[in-house]
């Protein structure tokens, strides 16, 4: 794992990416901090980090585009495959390389809440509760990308369905609030979620006939639990949609101005849940 992610942080400190990443990060997150916080006087540098968190959505994937599709792309996977390591140290090993690099800009605006005592009171606590938000947001989108990038040869299309699905996890709580709250149509949102999260399992596994029985089961499991109390179903499908959003827990985070440990572990869940499907994707190719 650890020449892995030796050769992995080499490679993005030898060629542009992992400068540029930084660079255009900073600069952003320096821009919104000095127009919020230093000109305008906001105490806390939550406003600015929650307003920078939408471009997560454009770096992230150009991040991580590139850490398992170029592999494919020029077969080197083969030897990766072949090494003497498991393929979880592989993905784990990728995974804190490309952390890494985004810890360098975090460590940057961890100096941030320091430079704004210079001219005021500010609560600090909040401050660097609001750095962690920053973090641990920035670190779940990376997993979601390193997982898109294992899935494709192509590092374009890869940015482009990470860019996709961090795009319609940003706007989930908007999404939400336009879907109807009524049992019927609940019950026809688990269904088309239902299906895309088998296709999803199909397209890992290949195994057409798990897929088929695990629609079936679970389908008829919630028709007849739709018939015996459709009540239940009331609002679950707009809980559902929000809980995709990777950024509403970390604005929750940011203005409770204290540690919720149930947000830390939804985003620890998250990564680590990416990072098992990354395997999986990767085992598959080891065993065809």
């Amino acid at each position: 794992m650890i020449a892995v992610y030796k050769k992995e942080l080499k490679t993005y400190f030898t060629s542009m990416m992992g400068y540029l990443f930084t660079a255009f990060l900073l600069i952003i997150t320096g821009f919104y901090f000095c127009a919020l916080n230093l000109f305008n006087g906001y105490p806390n540098v939550y406003y600015s980090l929650s307003s920078v968190l939408f471009i997560f959505i454009i770096l992230m994937p150009l991040l991580t585009m590139r850490i398992m599709s170029e592999e494919r792309r020029n077969k080197t996977d083969q030897l990766l495959l072949t090494a003497p390591v498991s393929v979880g140290a592989i993905v784990v090993g990728k995974y804190l390389a490309m952390l890494t690099v985004f810890l360098v800009p975090v460590i940057v605006v961890a100096f941030y809440p320091l430079i704004l005592a210079q001219y005021g009171e500010v609560h600090m606590e909040s401050s660097y509760l609001a750095v962690f938000a920053y973090f641990i947001v920035g670190a779940s989108f990376i997993a979601v990308g390193l997982f898109i990038s294992s899935i494709t040869e192509s590092q374009i299309i890869a940015a482009v369905l990470s860019f996709a699905a961090l795009f319609v996890s940003y706007l989930s709580e908007d999404i939400a609030e336009l879907v109807s709250a009524t049992p019927l149509t609940s019950l026809i949102g688990l269904f088309v979620l239902l299906a895309v999260m088998c296709i999803i399992y199909y397209l890992l596994t290949r195994n057409a006939m798990a897929a088929g029985i695990a629609f079936g089961v679970i389908g008829v499991a919630m028709v007849i639990l739709f018939i015996v109390k459709k009540s239940i179903f009331e609002g679950v499908l707009i809980t559902v949609i929000s809980s995709f959003s990777l950024v509403s827990s970390a604005n929750n985070l940011m203005t409770m101005g204290m540690l919720d440990l149930t947000e830390v572990v939804y985003y620890v869940s998250v990564i680590a849940f990416f990072i098992f499907i990354t395997v999986q994707s990767i085992q598959k190719k080891r065993w065809n």
